[in-house]
């Protein structure tokens, strides 16, 4: 073995193979390192194209969420809002009791398409029917159509609610709690449903009706549309 080597450093193979193999482990090396810097590049490219999206979808949504703000900023400084009157007046017409409700609109905005919410699947017995006892039905005695539909800020309308009863053991006691929602619209079209109650009372004495309490909830927005600006 060490003789075998001797007369090949004796005649220069060793180094020949020296000058053969040593471009050769360069030129891998070489290969190995440009393949490595190539990958490493390419996660390099895949981790810059994915921060980019990331970035732009964040820019999305940040755009989204100041847009969504600015348009319920819009919305709300829109937003009408009913107030009920506590002075509720009452009169009888063909022994049937009627409530003329009186409302003001104490929103900065306009109302619109202003109605009732009536009940559905109700027998046609009852006209425009908004609440349901115990005791009686109650509902519009025409729908309600309040001029053009509009309610600017600081306006008031108005409608006539009959009371139909339904209780035949009742005698003349007659007190109950209506609870009835009304439907409009703002100046951007979003729909909007308000609760009102009121409680009431009849004198068996006189027939005279008290009102014992009156109360209005805050605006419930129902349905919403895109043209705010």
């Amino acid at each position: 073995m060490l003789e075998s080597i001797a007369w090949m450093n004796e005649f220069g193979i060793i180094d020949l193979i020296g000058i053969i193999v040593s471009p050769i482990i360069s030129i891998i090396i070489l290969w190995l390192t440009l393949k490595h810097e190539k990958k490493q590049f390419r996660i390099q490219i895949q981790k810059q194209e994915k921060e980019h999206r990331e970035n732009i979808e964040k820019t999305e949504q940040q755009h989204k969420q100041l847009l969504k703000q600015q348009q319920d900023e819009n919305r709300i400084a829109a937003m009408p809002y009913f107030v009920m009157d506590k002075k509720i007046e009452t009169y009888f017409e063909n022994e049937t009791l009627y409530f003329t409700i009186s409302f003001t609109n104490e929103g900065n905005g306009t109302a619109i398409e202003l109605t009732g919410k009536y009940i559905e699947d109700m027998s046609k017995d009852y006209l425009c029917p908004m609440c349901e006892t115990v005791t009686a039905i109650y509902g519009c005695g025409c729908p309600f159509d309040y001029e053009t539909n509009v309610a600017t800020p600081k306006s008031t309308c108005r409608f006539d609610m009959y009371q139909k009863r339904i209780a035949d053991n009742l005698g003349d006691m007659n007190i109950d709690k209506v609870t009835f929602s009304i439907l409009f619209k703002d100046m951007y079209f979003n729909l909007y449903e308000q609760q009102c109650m009121f409680i009431f009372e009849q004198s068996a004495e006189d027939s005279s009706i008290r009102i014992a309490r009156v109360s209005v909830g805050t605006p419930t927005l129902i349905e919403t549309t895109s043209r705010e600006n």
